[in-house]
């Protein structure tokens, strides 16, 4: 039985390889450009671990966005919540210092006992006003 991984069976072992970092950052004259890019479509060569900034653009999703799914570091709960259950990142691993995973676990009683403490002037003023700006 053939391996797989993401659904897609792995490849002869000795197919050569190119990684991401090659080429990102190795010289190439728009005609070597085109015959990498014909040996990759046709099989003759395998591309291997692509930089974050080439996965982002393959898979159209933002640079920063890739960088917080690296963050789940094996974190097989929330990959699941994501991967299986369809949550968005930012739910499962929102981005900030910590206060924004206490606004998305706050309840809703909890919200409005900190708009009560802090004030809903303070609120508007330092948290609302500045990003319509």
């Amino acid at each position: 039985m053939t391996a797989t991984v993401y659904g897609i069976p792995r490849r002869n072992a000795n197919i050569p390889t190119i990684t991401g970092r090659n080429l990102a950052h190795k010289p190439r004259t728009s005609g070597q450009r085109a015959l990498v890019a014909a040996d990759l479509v046709s099989g003759k060569v395998r591309f291997e671990a692509p930089t974050v900034k080439q996965a982002a653009h393959l898979l159209h999703v933002s640079v920063p966005y890739v960088q917080r799914a690296l963050r789940l570091n094996g974190d097989q709960a929330r990959r699941a919540d994501i991967e299986i259950d369809g949550k968005p990142l930012n739910a499962v691993l929102p981005a900030g210092n910590g206060l924004v995973s206490a606004w998305i676990k706050a309840s809703a009683n909890e919200r409005a006992g900190l708009a009560r403490i802090v004030g809903p002037d303070e609120l508007w003023d330092d948290a609302i006003n500045p990003t319509l700006d």
